[in-house]
């Protein structure tokens, strides 16, 4: 059986990481911004104190 989830979730972030690299490489154009929300209340998300 084909695992989608699995997929989709790893595709998920390497386009992330992709668009954070050429961020990172070229800058944002025209002042353009970027919104990154990140579920921190996920039951297996552990934020150190």
């Amino acid at each position: 059986m084909i695992n989608y989830d699995l997929i989709l979730n790893e595709n998920i972030k390497n386009v992330l990481k992709d668009v954070l690299i050429n961020i990172r490489d070229n800058g944002l154009s025209n002042n353009n911004h970027l919104y990154i929300t990140l579920q921190t209340n996920h039951k297996k998300v552990k934020i150190p104190k």
